[in-house]
């Protein structure tokens, strides 16, 4: 799973992917037997419209929950092409 949250979390800090697709990885990782509070109400996230404010509040919500101390696009690296 690690490997999947660094790839997300640095698409989503450069602005990489949008805010629906955060909403699909929240709830595939549920699916897929991860459950934090945020993550959960980060998937119920309306994907015709969301709110990237709110998207990215429980984003990285989400992931101080998973264990990620320090959630943030210094944090996260990753080629973006």
């Amino acid at each position: 799973m690690s490997k999947d949250v660094n790839r997300i979390a640095a698409l989503r800090f450069n602005r990489a992917i949008n805010g629906a697709s955060i909403i699909d990885w929240a709830m595939t990782s549920i699916e897929n037997g991860v459950e934090t509070p945020s993550l959960i109400l980060l998937a119920g996230l309306s994907r015709s419209m969301p709110n990237d404010i709110e998207v990215d509040d429980y984003f990285v919500r989400s992931l101080v929950e998973l264990g990620y101390k320090d959630p943030s696009p210094d944090t996260f690296s990753v080629s973006v092409s």
